[in-house]
């Protein structure tokens, strides 16, 4: 038997084992990627916007399957500062379809795609100042390598510039300019509440020490962090990601709404013993 063959056996029977320790992780896991393998099937990468959120879509279930990964390890406290990130994901891809809603059939994709290009023009803005920073303390090739960076920054800058464009407003502003009924307020707290898992502070860190007497007790994530409440946030932005795009598109997204409320019920009754 081949060194690959007897990889594939060992791999087989590792994932045999996982499927029966976790089959309600597995059967979420299975939905959430059905979800995602559904509408990027549908998506024809015609147009540049098609293509961008066709990226998105793909970053969102990454960052959804890390979440589930670190999840079914117990590893709260990164799962958490990855749902962060996904949050603000979700949350820029909703701002930039907001407006759309307001304009005829013909405009909406082309405001869509300014959008897109705004949310571009602040992160090249900010990768400057970070390449700047970074290049103060460089030295040699790398040193280099930055300043190399740094023209293409600058080269998109005036592009954009150019374009008469403006850059993104911040994530308070964000919040203010979309409607509460697109969950907002739910958001805005998944988005301040995780922000300390990616920005580490001194306070989140004293959670995972716990004296008793002068024993140490280390937690591998903060008490505060809940694996249900974790995993129905992370179903819940993966079903609105899609169902967003879905209905840009067209398409029908009832099956997803459905399939979500029936997962969310069951994680809400697992809430009280998590």
């Amino acid at each position: 038997m081949s060194l690959i063959s007897s990889l594939k056996r060992v791999c087989l029977k590792i994932w045999g084992k996982i499927t029966r320790l976790f089959p309600e992780k597995m059967e979420k896991d299975r939905t959430i990627n059905k979800w995602f393998d559904e509408t990027l099937s549908q998506i024809k990468p015609i147009r540049m916007l098609d293509l961008s959120l066709i990226g998105i879509l793909n970053c969102a279930r990454k960052y959804c399957n890390g979440i589930l990964v670190l999840l079914g390890n117990h590893h709260k406290m990164p799962a958490a500062a990855l749902l962060r990130i996904l949050c603000e994901l979700y949350v820029k891809v909703l701002w930039c379809f907001q407006e759309s809603d307001k304009a005829d059939e013909p405009d909406k994709d082309s405001i869509i795609f300014q959008r897109f290009q705004r949310w571009d023009y602040s992160r090249v803005v900010e990768q400057k100042k970070l390449l700047k920073n970074i290049s103060s303390v460089s030295f040699g090739d790398y040193k280099q390598t930055i300043a190399n960076i740094l023209k293409g920054c600058e080269e998109s800058i005036e592009k954009y510039k150019t374009q008469k464009l403006h850059c993104m407003p911040n994530a308070a502003q964000i919040f203010k300019d979309i409607p509460q009924a697109w969950g907002m307020e739910a958001y805005s707290k998944v988005y301040q509440r995780f922000s300390g898992a990616v920005h580490l502070d001194m306070g989140l860190m004293r959670e995972t020490v716990q004296h008793a007497g002068e024993q140490i007790q280390c937690f591998s994530d903060p008490p505060s962090y809940k694996t249900n409440e974790l995993l129905l946030y992370c179903i819940s932005i993966a079903c609105d990601i899609n169902s967003l795009l879905r209905r840009h598109y067209g398409w029908d997204s009832d099956e997803i709404q459905y399939e979500y409320d029936t997962i969310a019920r069951e994680l809400d009754k697992k809430k009280k013993d998590d």
